[in-house]
């Protein structure tokens, strides 16, 4: 295969190129953040984008603009990037004469706040943000595609974490960080509660996907990639204070008054079509993680060592 990955030096997409350079796929990639001139203007360059995508057998779309109190501050740059970036994307990609798949990564935030907890794909969206509202907006250009002859599938996440390509303010990343140096962590709204899940399954769920779109097989999504199970903030934590051995202080703050407080996925419908289910439980996923961290620090120690010398 060769797949055009966007987002490609992000959380997800750093980890997902990798993955798939391992199993003998051929990766085109997208991202504002590469260091490649390449990469970071394709999306800007309409012609250059258009001749990829006739040679590509598929798209996994994870860019977007994904900090929610970014887009909450800058609403027209988050519609326009989440929104309209997705209209663009598609639309380029149906006038190709062999158009390839499509994956879209698309959010828990959708929900919003629900009752029922886990919650399944069929809940009725109810977004309480931009973030959300571009991410509803974007799933809906997918659906419509797909009536028009695209194979497409979305697939929602909700907080993935264990990349060292992550956001270091992000909550899972924060909190280790802080434990690590034995600084405060900042909990802001101990009993919000949410689904943590490990980049490592998500991507091996993507592969899956990606392989059944490959062989023109629309399961007909969407599907959550989660674990099912919630952790709070309060949990979460604790537990990393434990795991690093850490004297660091919890400072209880209220929650923010956007975005979910609580969402737990069902993953159950993944499971049964796409014979996905994670594999790396929260205690396990932040044990790797911290890892990571602790592994770059002393490369990054190496690195300033072999400079001095």
């Amino acid at each position: 295969m060769r797949i055009l990955i966007t987002g490609s030096h992000g959380l997800i997409g750093s980890s997902l190129c990798t993955y798939l350079q391992n199993n003998a796929v051929h990766i085109d990639k997208i991202d504002v953040r590469s260091d490649k001139a390449q990469e970071r203007k394709l999306f800007d360059d309409p012609i250059v984008l258009h001749n990829i995508l006739g040679q590509i057998d598929g798209v996994i779309h994870l860019a977007g603009y994904s900090r929610i109190p970014a887009a909450v501050k800058d609403p027209t740059t988050c519609w326009r990037i989440n929104a309209v970036g997705t209209q663009s994307l598609v639309n380029m990609m149906t006038q190709q004469q062999n158009p390839p798949w499509l994956i879209y990564a698309s959010s828990r935030e959708v929900y919003g706040d629900q009752q029922d907890l886990p919650v399944s794909e069929k809940a009725t969206f109810s977004p309480n943000n931009i973030y959300a509202e571009s991410k509803v907006y974007a799933e809906k250009i997918i659906n419509d595609a797909v009536k028009l002859g695209l194979r497409a599938e979305i697939i929602r996440f909700s907080n993935v974490y264990g990349s060292i390509h992550d956001y270091q303010d992000r909550v899972v990343p924060a909190f280790c960080y802080a434990a690590l140096s034995n600084q405060p962590l900042q909990v802001m709204g101990a009993n919000n509660t949410f689904d943590f899940t490990f980049v490592d399954d998500i991507v091996k769920g993507i592969y899956k996907l990606a392989i059944r779109l490959q062989d023109h097989k629309m399961l007909r999504g969407p599907f959550h990639f989660t674990t099912g199970i919630g952790t709070s903030l309060q949990e979460l934590a604790q537990q990393i204070i434990k795991l690093t051995a850490s004297t660091s202080q919890i400072i209880d703050h209220p929650a923010r008054s956007f975005g979910a407080s609580k969402f737990i996925g069902n993953p159950d419908k993944t499971q049964q079509l796409l014979d996905w289910s994670p594999s790396i439980k929260i205690k396990s996923g932040l044990e790797q993680f911290i890892t990571r961290i602790q592994h770059e620090k002393n490369q990054g120690v190496q690195l300033n060592q072999l400079k001095s010398a």
